[in-house]
């Protein structure tokens, strides 16, 4: 997608240290959601982090109609030591949203770690 632009540029920069973790978990019958767990951490500022997480969302969203949001998101002033986000999506979509990873450059291959039944 050429219009997709993050906060600060993050296709520009594609060298983290940081691995995304995406795993699918059956509902009822044939429906499923997957859960991206890890995304942008290596923003240090929560409100950027924030936004790019729902612009990832909303292009998710978008280019593959389907439903998703923020389950977990990052405050400020939480005390809680877990920083990362969880973003659901509707839908079994663990190799498109890899695939999506890797060409727009977000993140490499060995960094996205794949699991589900």
């Amino acid at each position: 997608m050429d219009n997709l632009s993050f906060v600060d540029d993050f296709n520009s920069t594609n060298n983290f240290d940081t691995s995304i973790y995406i795993t699918m978990q059956q509902r009822n019958g044939k429906k499923c959601m997957t859960f991206i767990k890890g995304l942008f951490l290596e923003e240090a500022d929560v409100e950027k982090r924030n936004k790019n997480i729902k612009k990832f969302i909303s292009t998710i969203k978008k280019k593959w109609g389907c439903g998703g949001s923020i389950i977990k998101e990052n405050k400020e002033n939480k005390d809680d030591d877990d920083d990362e986000n969880i973003v659901m999506i509707m839908g079994d979509l663990r190799e498109q949203i890899k695939s999506f990873l890797i060409t727009e450059k977000l993140y490499t291959e060995s960094q996205i770690k794949i699991a589900g039944y």
